[in-house]
């Protein structure tokens, strides 16, 4: 039943994908991720997924290139992101304080060692 949710939630969400709640923007955006992993990973070319996935690839082109693309990406960063999604579709947090996480973690991530290094 769960996966009958999940679909149902993604479908909605590719139908508006400007104006749906911060959960299902997650939902929507974690089920392209995987599309565009697996296709990936059958040898799929970033136009071959594209023209498979116009929407997702239109509305959150960054996000496509970064997947679709010959470099690692930091996947982790990603599903922060997501669960901070789901924590703001759930009231918990707001888009602000949400944004204030990433940037805390970002910091944290990438700034301070690089501040680090060059300290050294």
């Amino acid at each position: 039943m769960q996966d009958t949710v999940n679909q149902e939630t993604v479908a909605a969400a590719a139908a508006r994908p400007l104006d749906f709640s911060p959960r299902e923007r997650a939902i929507y955006v974690r089920a392209m991720v995987a599309r565009c992993e697996t296709y990936k990973t059958e040898g799929l070319s970033s136009d071959a997924v594209k023209e498979r996935l116009p929407e997702f690839a239109r509305d959150y082109p960054n996000l496509f290139e970064t997947v679709m693309g010959t470099e690692a990406y930091h996947k982790q960063s990603l599903v922060t992101m997501l669960a901070l999604l789901d924590r703001m579709g759930e009231g918990e947090l707001s888009q602000h304080q949400a944004s204030v996480i990433v940037g805390q973690r970002l910091v944290q991530s990438y700034v301070k060692p690089q501040l680090e290094q060059t300290n050294n």
